[in-house]
């Protein structure tokens, strides 16, 4: 999610929930296909409901930062690490 709120640029809470949904009913799927075991699914579930509040904050806080000129790119920069934790990094991604 992190990459995902980074390289949205237009990413707001309806974008946010509609990835959180895809996301959890490929892995429902999955679990039904046999190919992600349920109890690693239901772990999954619980994990991400833990995440969602804090990833949501996060997306909020660099929505703010990405469109305002007033921040250098160092200063954006410097709140991408520390928002994302270097997942912003990966150019492979």
């Amino acid at each position: 999610m992190h990459k995902f709120i980074f390289k949205t640029g237009d990413i707001d809470n309806e974008i946010f929930d509609g990835v959180w949904v895809a996301v959890s009913e490929f892995y429902k799927f999955l679990s039904k296909h046999k190919l992600v075991e349920k109890a690693e699914f239901k772990e999954l579930e619980k994990e991400m409901k833990n995440l969602k509040p804090e990833l949501r904050k996060k997306m909020l806080r660099y929505n703010e930062v990405r469109h305002n000129d007033d921040y250098t790119e160092e200063e954006r920069e410097r709140i991408r690490e520390e928002l994302f934790e270097g997942d912003q990094a990966w150019p492979i991604l």
